[in-house]
Parts: C-alpha cells; sequence; structure tokens
C-alpha cells in the first residue's frame, strides 16, 4: 500500500520484478491517492508482454474486491475452516463452539 501516487516508474519497476520471478500471476498496488488514467492504461497493457496482471486499486477498490474474492471462495474458505475445528481435540475446541460453528456454516450455506 502506497500513501502516494502510483506513477509510470512504479509500473516499470513492477515489471522488473514480474520478469525476474517465474512465480508471480498478479502484481497489486493499492493506494490511497487517486489514479492518473495513463497508468492505469500502462498498467493494463503490461499483461500482453508478461502475462501477469498488474492491477491499481485504490482502498476502498482494494476492500470492494476482497470482499467479493472472499465471497466467492466462503465455501472453500468454510469447508477447511471446518476441518481444522472439527478435529481439535475438545481441550482446544469446547464441543459448545463446534455446534455453534456448524449452525452458522448451515445457514451460510441456505443464501
Amino acid at each position: 500500500m502506497k500513501t502516494k501516487k502510483i506513477i509510470e516508474s512504479d509500473i516499470h519497476i513492477a515489471l522488473e520484478k514480474v520478469r525476474k520471478s517465474p512465480y508471480l500471476d498478479n502484481y497489486i498496488f493499492i493506494t490511497t491517492e487517486p489514479v492518473n488514467e495513463t497508468v492505469l492504461e500502462m498498467a493494463k497493457k503490461s499483461y500482453a508482454s508478461t502475462g501477469v496482471e498488474i492491477a491499481i486499486l485504490n482502498c476502498i477498490g482494494f476492500i470492494k474486491h476482497f470482499l467479493y474474492l472472499f465471497y466467492k471462495i466462503r465455501m472453500n474458505f468454510l469447508d477447511e475452516y471446518q476441518k481444522m475445528v472439527l478435529k481439535e481435540p475438545i481441550s482446544a475446541v469446547s464441543q459448545e463452539l463446534k455446534e455453534v460453528f456448524i449452525t452458522l456454516r448451515k445457514s451460510s450455506e441456505q443464501e
């Protein structure tokens, strides 16, 4: 996260990092400042040459993106969390807490 504007040189630095790492799928800037349209276009066009998405989000955009992502993968998260909760011995997670979790889980599946 940056408390300053994202500028073209930031995109160039990101592209260098992307080229050096074969394991990146995304590179995300989060900023508190308005984003220049030219810089946004530069980030979008870089995908064609790198195969890596460079995204620039403001703080509110990031929160929306994160909430949407969590919404999309919530069942995977709940599945994994349920496995962890249910396999814990009673001393670590009480039976009452397990029952409440299962109730909440059932409620989330009905939405």
